[in-house]
């Protein structure tokens, strides 16, 4: 009985199935299917989209891309589709993709009406991994005193500091003998960009700190006073990071104290005098210095920062 009711079966079976292929074509059952599987593949492994602060309203008319959608795979399979890295949902039905070319003034940006996405390399310009330090900027282009550097990175960005003496000397090292090495040649400029786009750079002690209209590095007058030239002696020379004398003791952001004694890592070879409460790491061959810590005056001396971009949020 058993061989004879399969048979059965699957007469019956091919029987219901022409009827289904008859008033149903295959393709009404296999688009969906394929339209699923499209959708899933443009929006790729969700573990290459990563929350991200955001402001999509930010970017140019030109440079997003708006529509509805009350899905978030969705909106991902439209980003992967126009080679976008970042998309934004408010979480009903809006959409927003932003071209990787306008994220400039997007990233960072707070706006809680917005849940964002980042796809892609977590850490880009201005940012860039520094060896085990983390993703760093080294904002030369804004000087300021210690108080406004405290709130100047941009979010969810904060002041850098080293996590141990190791990672003390692992800036100074980096700051000393790469990023702020002699160039070759003695190019500089926009046609010898860093990793993380700014400038080739000029060392900043020396003679010739100077990065000129011809991005070449000198020490005239004119090397370091024309419209577009840059001086790192005044721009680079010393960065404010993480660190202050709290209730009169050296403390770093995450409470660590340090020893206020001379010459011992991280400070430099003459410091601390505790002259004054705040300390930046300073490039000072004549007494020594390689981006060592130097007790400095807190509002009157004016310096780029180093901020640390979160690896997650």
């Amino acid at each position: 009985m058993i061989p004879y009711l399969r048979q059965i079966h699957k007469r019956t079976y091919k029987s219901h199935d022409r009827r289904f292929s008859d008033n149903y074509p295959r393709w009404v059952v296999i688009l969906p299917v394929l339209i699923v599987l499209t959708t899933l593949a443009l929006a790729a492994d969700s573990s290459l989209w990563r929350r991200m602060v955001a402001n999509p309203d930010g970017a140019a008319v030109t440079g997003r891309l708006d529509f509805s959608s009350d899905s978030v795979i969705a909106c991902a399979a439209q980003a992967a589709q126009r080679g976008s890295d970042l998309l934004c949902h408010d979480g009903v039905m809006a959409c927003v993709i932003v071209l990787t070319t306008s994220l400039v003034g997007v990233l960072g940006v707070t706006n809680h009406s917005w849940n964002c996405f980042l796809r892609g390399p977590w850490c880009r310009p201005p940012f860039m991994q520094v060896r085990d330090l983390g993703c760093l900027q080294f904002d030369i282009n804004n000087l300021m005193n210690f108080s406004d550097a405290r709130t100047a990175c941009p979010p969810p960005a904060t002041l850098w500091y080293p996590k141990s003496n190791e990672q003390a000397a692992t800036i100074a090292d980096y700051l000393t003998n790469e990023r702020y090495a002699a160039p070759a040649g003695g190019v500089c400029g926009p046609s010898v960009p860093l990793p993380d786009g700014y400038p080739g750079p000029c060392r900043p002690k020396g003679t010739a700190t100077c990065c000129n209209a011809t991005g070449v590095c000198g020490g005239t007058i004119a090397d370091c006073t024309c419209p577009t030239c840059i001086n790192y002696e005044n721009v680079a020379r010393a960065f404010w990071t993480g660190f202050q004398k709290k209730a009169g003791v050296w403390t770093y952001d995450d409470n660590r104290t340090v020893m206020d004694t001379r010459g011992v890592a991280p400070w430099g070879p003459n410091d601390p005098t505790n002259k004054y409460d705040c300390a930046a790491i300073y490039i000072y061959p004549l007494f020594n210095y390689n981006y060592q810590y130097m007790v400095v005056h807190c509002t009157v001396s004016t310096y780029a920062s180093i901020c640390r971009w979160p690896e997650m949020l």
